[in-house]
């Protein structure tokens, strides 16, 4: 079954279009479009109009480009920003009536279960470990074993949302590190008290801003990095020294580091906090990368589950 999957994420709008077959998704085409759909409406809880022009003219551009691959079937997924925005409803229909593309806005939890979904798919989960994946809008969070899912929860502290909250000086100053802590250490007991109760000490990190890491780590440290085999293995303690130094950065230092990725340098001071949060509180002795996340986990579930998610039909 070959379909495309669109990720209408707060920060980056990703198409994915392939199959999935016995020996895993067989991917055609992906691409990304930096969309940046919260930007300035978190605070208010909308969709400004400007990110409304972006997110739409990438779902437009997204439409003509399955029309030219004569692909018809297609699932839309909306997350954090088109959650918590009170204009949703009308994004939502705008979209559908100049694409017929429907955008099936789904919970946190959902969201969790799909990260999950996609996590397992990619490597093999032996001992209890934490999933976490940093959106732009929200965050999510899943524990499990070797036998399954155990605990989820999706907490609204994306990268994002952290960035417009906190508006950070350039560098990021001590006092605004701490208000960053102050939101973390709130917001995250839970994750911490399950973390303890289930001995977890692995940490797997998906989404953009954990392969942005895992770039980094491989050029800093010349440790060898292969995104085809779905994993990489972060040397901890070198990783935690990168993850200070990006924290400590100006925007045009992280700019110049090798790895990152442009569109991803405002929001990683954020992203840095958080992942450097977890590794300490949690005292976390390996972390590992997932490249698959959402996406992938979505066209599993859609495999073994069709009539559960709307589709569009082009």
């Amino acid at each position: 079954m070959r379909i495309a999957i669109i990720d209408c994420g707060t920060n980056t709008f990703n198409l994915l279009v392939g199959s999935v077959k016995p020996e895993g998704i067989v991917l055609d085409f992906k691409t990304k479009i930096p969309v940046k759909l919260g930007s300035g409406g978190f605070k208010d809880k909308v969709i400004e109009e400007k990110a409304f022009k972006r997110g739409f003219e990438a779902l437009n551009t997204y439409k003509g480009v399955l029309e030219k691959m004569n692909l018809k079937e297609v699932y839309c997924f909306g997350t954090s920003a088109l959650r918590s925005a009170e204009n949703a409803d009308f994004f939502k229909q705008s979209v559908y009536v100049a694409t017929n593309i429907f955008i099936n806005i789904i919970s946190g939890d959902s969201e969790a279960e799909l990260i999950y979904s996609g996590v397992r798919e990619a490597l093999t989960i032996h001992e209890p470990s934490l999933i976490m994946d940093i959106g732009g809008g929200s965050t999510e969070f899943i524990i499990c074993n070797s036998d399954g899912l155990i605990w989820k929860h999706s907490y609204d502290i994306g990268a994002a949302r952290l960035l417009e909250w906190i508006n950070p000086s350039d560098p990021i100053r001590p006092s605004e590190i701490q208000k960053t802590q102050e939101i973390l250490r709130e917001s995250l007991e839970e994750v911490f008290s399950m973390s303890r109760n289930l001995e977890v000490k692995t940490l797997i990190g998906s989404s953009g801003s954990f392969d942005t890491l895992a770039s980094m780590v491989h050029h800093r440290f010349n440790k060898p990095l292969d995104f085809a085999s779905k994993t990489f293995d972060f040397p901890v303690k070198e990783t935690q020294i990168l993850l200070d130094e990006i924290i400590e950065s100006t925007y045009s230092e992280r700019l110049k580091m090798p790895g990152m990725i442009e569109m991803r340098a405002d929001m990683m001071v954020m992203s840095a906090q958080l992942m450097k949060f977890i590794l300490e509180k949690g005292h976390m002795n390996c972390m590992k990368l997932s490249t698959h996340a959402l996406k992938e986990g979505a066209f599993y579930e859609i495999s073994k589950n069709p009539e559960k998610w709307r589709k569009s039909s082009l």
